[in-house]
């Protein structure tokens, strides 16, 4: 007993150094600019820490389009604790995915005694590369966060089953709420606790005990529903959520399976992984078949098997169950399948690999050392490709570049990468990208954008104006396209046509004093000092208490070097609005010079 206690202590370190071999070079990784801006680098609420108001905060939002407090809240934790530097991010999501991993080993270690068998699922679950998404990205905290509190609730669950503790059956409750907290994809969580029952806790085998089993799991059930009505609630207010009706549904049920198929494929070659794979344009509903045919048949196996090989059932159950909030029964977002979608159901297919192949080797009468070479052997190449897909998310440019590489049609992509490409002023390469994008999808506002502001950066502001306009099309009176096509038709001196076209998509008068104002701001944009004061001369011409006029004169005799004007405009500013905070401060900073 004393030898086992070692082993399994030693077992525990070799998992955790095992994931920091693999996930160590974050130390050196930046934010990205898939969701990581907007969830904490640009976020105030997060960037202000953990305080009374950000905490009620997190409970109230449904920003980023799911209601998780928990999530924000450890955010916010960690910018209290260690700035928000994205290394000190990427180590509490290092922390948390190898907390899950060595609690799945005692887990399992301690339901089904099977030692060899429960690391080697432990060790799948480190080190596969499916889970680099989940933990090397700042934007998925939810996913290794809600697992946590999932291994901590069923090991909860495991105490109450056994012992009968009403605490630790209430904890389980708790737990369970903080995970559904974090991210609400853990619903499908009394399902899989039904399965843990059935195997390796073995419960359905005590006389009369069916209808308790169930019965103990109307709590969790009730706060998976509640859970998803919130989610469907925040969801269905979002753009990217799309209605039930997108799709026809046999084509919706067709490109289910293939999305089960997808993602068994990845679980057997986890090669050329991308952050997107884009949605498919049409729906193959012969691959729908066979992929429904294939599906069955598996079900058929485990089911036929399931007295003499119960994990089969356990672990197909869950990797098929913790799927359906994601499989695409309502789509979200332009993805067809995503990495991060698989950290929880992927622990059913790990059950299978592992128990399954000690199964065979004892069929087939081969010795225990080559079960032990073989996994050696495979965990030390999955170990490898985790290393490897981990270097790609050190920036955006590396991250873009690999997805692009590994997959076709990705116009979401290419435009993330020529913006990224934008930002590290290669332009050329940026317009490239952001061409591709374009063409792929006309209708494309981002990329549209993005190309007109490139456009511009390399100075062709006859192409950049044309790409505005087509963003003006797009989304009409949108302020960044009417802003930029402005700069460019002022750098083309026809200073009239952007005037004119303000005033058309607004419906503002070319003589009104929010003409004049969005004008003088555009020449004050370019540094055009003097033509910015005729402007702003003209808003208080039409509305002699516009405040807002006398500050941006001031502002543009302040450029001029004109100082004793820009006091004397700001003078009046303040005294039409005496809570303009940034004349003041223009003001104080003037009477020092």
């Amino acid at each position: 007993m004393e030898t086992n206690r070692h082993l399994t202590i030693a077992s525990c370190l070799f998992i955790a150094i095992a994931i920091l071999f693999v996930y160590w070079q974050t130390k050196d990784h930046n934010f990205v600019s898939f969701d990581d801006y907007s969830y904490f680098a640009m976020n105030e609420r997060v960037q202000q820490g953990l305080t009374p108001d950000n905490i009620a905060w997190a409970f109230k939002t449904s920003s980023m389009g799911n209601w998780h407090p928990v999530t924000w809240l450890s955010y916010m934790m960690d910018t209290t604790l260690h700035g928000g530097m994205p290394s000190g991010i990427l180590l509490i999501n290092i922390m948390l995915h190898m907390a899950s991993a060595i609690l799945l080993f005692l887990i399992l270690l301690k339901t089904t005694g099977a030692f060899r068998e429960s690391l080697i699922v432990a060790l799948l679950f480190a080190l596969h590369p499916t889970r680099v998404e989940s933990v090397a990205w700042v934007s998925e905290r939810k996913d290794v966060l809600s697992v946590f509190f999932m291994f901590l609730t069923i090991g909860s669950y495991i105490k109450y089953s056994r012992a009968g503790s009403i605490y630790a059956y209430l904890a389980s409750i708790v737990l369970f709420s903080l995970g559904l907290m974090s991210k609400p994809m853990l619903v499908s969580l009394p399902l899989l606790l039904i399965l843990f029952d059935y195997w390796p806790l073995k419960r359905f085998k005590e006389p009369g005990i069916s209808k308790k089993l169930f019965i103990e799991k109307v709590p969790f059930v009730l706060l998976a529903v509640i859970s998803s009505l919130i989610t469907l609630h925040v969801q269905l207010k979002e753009p990217k959520a799309l209605s039930l009706q997108t799709l026809p549904l046999i084509e919706k049920i067709a490109n289910t399976f293939n999305a089960y198929m997808a993602y068994l494929k990845t679980f057997f070659l986890p090669l050329n992984l991308a952050v997107l794979y884009p949605f498919p344009e049409s729906i193959s509903l012969i691959n729908g078949i066979l992929g429904f045919a294939v599906f069955i048949l598996i079900w058929a196996a485990v089911i036929r098997e399931r007295n003499r090989n119960p994990y089969l059932l356990v672990g197909w159950g869950i990797f098929v169950v913790a799927l359906i909030p994601v499989i695409g029964i309502v789509q979200v977002g332009l993805q067809f399948i995503a990495d991060r979608y698989t950290y929880m159901p992927f622990i059913g297919l790990f059950i299978i690999a592992a128990f399954g192949s000690m199964k065979l080797l004892d069929r087939l009468g081969l010795k225990p050392y080559i079960f032990i070479g073989a996994w050696a052997v495979i965990i030390l190449i999955l170990a490898g490709l985790s290393w490897k897909q981990t270097s790609y998310w050190k920036d955006n440019v590396t991250l873009y570049s690999r997805t692009i590489e590994v997959t076709s049609g990705n116009y979401s992509i290419h435009n993330k990468l020529g913006y990224a490409l934008l930002i590290e002023n290669e332009v050329e390469r940026a317009i490239e990208q952001l061409t591709i994008s374009v063409e792929a999808r006309p209708d494309f506002f981002a990329a549209t954008i993005n190309l007109a502001s490139a456009m511009r950066g390399k100075g062709n502001h006859e192409k950049a104006a044309e790409y505005y306009l087509r963003a003006l099309d797009i989304r009409p009176s949108s302020a960044i396209a009417l802003t930029g096509i402005s700069l460019s038709l002022t750098a083309l001196e026809r200073t009239d046509e952007a005037l004119e076209i303000y005033s058309r998509q607004t419906g503002n008068a070319q003589g009104s004093a929010e003409a004049m104002l969005y004008m003088g701001k555009i020449m004050l944009n370019n540094m055009d000092y003097l033509e910015s004061t005729k402007f702003f001369k003209k808003v208080i011409a039409a509305e002699p208490k516009n405040s807002m006029g006398y500050f941006m004169i001031a502002v543009s005799y302040v450029g001029l070097q004109e100082y004793d004007e820009a006091t004397n405009f700001l003078t009046k500013a303040l005294i039409l609005d005496p809570d303009n905070m940034e004349a003041a401060s223009l003001l104080r900073m003037l009477n020092t010079k």
